[in-house]
């Protein structure tokens, strides 16, 4: 296992992970995969599962992914997926991404619901306005 590959993760926060790897297995539409280096050219579509990224002699990172695409091409592997955390304790991928869609969804209508007071203001200032 002396071949080493590039490899970038994107996510709609930015690059995450840019760094060469000696393997990477993830799960795709087809079941997990194992990538090493001079892999054949491959597109295919990633489901939300664990990742194993293998940096060097015994030191994987483990991280849970969610949904997304990969392609592998000239020693370069590209993922761009819509949730990417570090998972030291192998839990469940399915779970930490149910825990952050929530916390999104919660800022989300903290947010709703600072604008619905910014309106409801706005509209009674119109108002006195009017008046």
């Amino acid at each position: 296992m002396d071949k080493q590959f590039a490899l970038e993760i994107l996510t709609p926060k930015g690059v995450q992970i840019n760094t060469n790897v000696f393997n990477v297995t993830v799960k795709t539409s087809s079941g997990f995969i194992t990538l090493l280096a001079n892999h054949e050219p491959f597109i295919s579509s990633i489901r939300i599962s664990n990742i194993n990224i293998n940096i060097g002699e015994n030191k994987d990172s483990i991280y849970a992914i969610g949904t997304g695409a990969l392609k592998f091409y000239k020693n370069k592997l590209t993922i761009v997926t819509d949730f990417l955390q570090k998972n030291d304790s192998e839990a469940n991928a399915i779970e930490l991404r149910k825990a952050e869609i929530n916390k999104e969804l919660k800022n989300s209508n903290d947010e709703i619901s600072t604008l619905d007071k910014m309106e409801v203001y706005l509209e009674e200032e119109i108002t006195k306005l009017k008046n």
